[in-house]
C-alpha cells in the first residue's frame, strides 16, 4: 500500500506513508486541501508552533508521521507504526481511534520537546484511510464490526491543538504521493523506455490485502 510508481520506475525502498499536507479548508477544497509544506508562507513564530501530522491508517496497522513545516517531506521529525487492531475498541468512542490518536500526540510531540496542551501549538492534520471516505469519515468495516471510525469533525473537536482533520481514502493519498517522487534518488528502472514526462499520466499500484491503482491525469486547460 505504500509504494509509489512511475510509468518506467518504481521506488526501491518502502516508503512511510503517503506524505500529505494540508492548510485550510479555504485553500483548494477540490484538491482536498493537500498541499506539500514546502510551499506555505508562514511567519517564524507561526512555523515554530505549528506541526503537520500525516497518518496511514489501514486495519491491520497504522503509520504516522510528524513534520514541522520546514522539514523536508521524506524526513519526518517522528515516524512510528502502531497497531491499529491491537489499539481498536468498541466500548470507547469512535472505536478507539481517538485514544489511539492521543497516545500518537503525545509520543510524536514530546519528541520534541512539545506538550499538546502548549499555548499556541497548531497542529493540522490528514489521515489516508483503507476505506470508503464520506463526509469527513471513514468507518472500517473490518475492523471491530465497522465501529472504528476516523471522523475528521471527532478529531478537531476532541484536540484543542488540531485545528484541521482531514480524511481520504488511501489511494488517493498515495496519489498525491506519487507528486513527490523524486526519479533521481528515490526510483529504479524496471522497464527501459522513454524518459519520464513529468507532466504526463502517472499510476500507482498497490499489492497488499487488496490489488489497486491510482491513475493521475493532467488537467488540460484552455483559455
Amino acid at each position: 500500500m505504500c509504494n509509489r510508481f512511475s510509468p518506467f520506475a518504481t521506488r526501491a525502498k518502502k516508503i512511510f506513508f503517503p506524505k500529505i499536507f494540508i492548510l485550510s479548508y479555504t485553500i483548494n477544497l477540490t484538491s482536498h486541501l493537500l498541499l506539500l509544506h514546502k510551499k506555505l508562507h508562514l511567519s517564524e513564530y507561526t512555523i515554530m508552533s505549528t506541526y503537520i501530522l500525516g497518518g496511514d491508517i489501514g486495519g491491520t496497522n497504522s503509520r504516522f508521521a510528524l513534520f514541522k513545516p520546514t522539514t523536508p517531506e521524506n524526513k519526518p521529525d517522528f515516524y512510528k507504526e502502531y497497531s491499529t487492531s491491537g489499539n481498536a475498541d468498541p466500548s470507547l468512542a469512535y472505536g478507539g481511534f481517538l485514544k489511539l490518536l492521543d497516545l500518537v500526540l503525545n509520543e510524536s510531540l514530546s519528541s520534541q520537546g512539545v506538550s499538546p496542551t502548549e499555548y499556541g501549538l497548531t497542529v493540522v492534520c490528514c489521515f489516508a484511510c483503507a476505506g470508503p471516505v464520506f463526509e469527513n469519515t471513514c468507518n472500517f468495516s473490518n475492523v471491530i464490526d465497522g465501529k472504528f471510525e476516523v471522523n475528521g469533525a471527532a478529531v478537531v473537536d476532541t484536540f484543542e491543538c488540531i485545528t484541521i482533520a482531514k480524511v481520504v481514502n488511501d489511494f488517493v493519498g498515495m496519489g498525491y504521493g506519487v507528486l513527490t517522487v523524486d526519479y533521481e534518488t528515490e526510483c529504479i528502472v524496471v522497464n527501459k523506455g522513454d524518459p519520464v514526462n513529468e507532466t504526463g499520466p502517472k499510476v500507482s499500484s498497490s499489492f497488499s490485502c487488496i490489488f489497486g491503482d491510482i491513475v493521475l491525469l493532467p488537467l488540460l486547460i484552455s483559455l
